[in-house]
């Protein structure tokens, strides 16, 4: 998992995700170089799990649909839904298979 962030749980699935953000900030050729763009540039995408609470299984994973990073806003969890919001301004929704039922 890219950048693990904290995970959500809710009726006995964990929602977790990697937010694909690159969060260096020290190089060994330049010292600290806290420099947004360059953090952005080498960022890639977020990817959600979904986790049996008792087992671990993986029920779910968002795979590629997330098409960018995720910075600070955390997973919603609504309605059987889970909600995360991307740097590009993106909200993705997903739920599985019954969970509304």
């Amino acid at each position: 998992m890219n950048q693990a962030e904290p995970p959500v749980i809710a009726n006995g699935v964990v929602f977790a995700y990697g937010s694909g953000e690159n969060t260096r900030q020290a190089y060994k050729d330049r010292g600290l170089a806290d420099f947004s763009p360059l953090r952005i540039k080498n960022s890639t995408h977020a990817v959600l799990y979904a986790l049996d609470a008792l087992t671990g299984k993986e029920l779910y994973s968002s795979g590629d649909q997330i098409k960018t990073w995720n910075h600070f806003s955390g997973l919603s969890v609504a309605n059987g839904r889970v909600y995360i919001g991307t740097y590009d301004s993106v909200l993705y929704c997903f739920g599985l298979d019954g969970a509304a039922k």
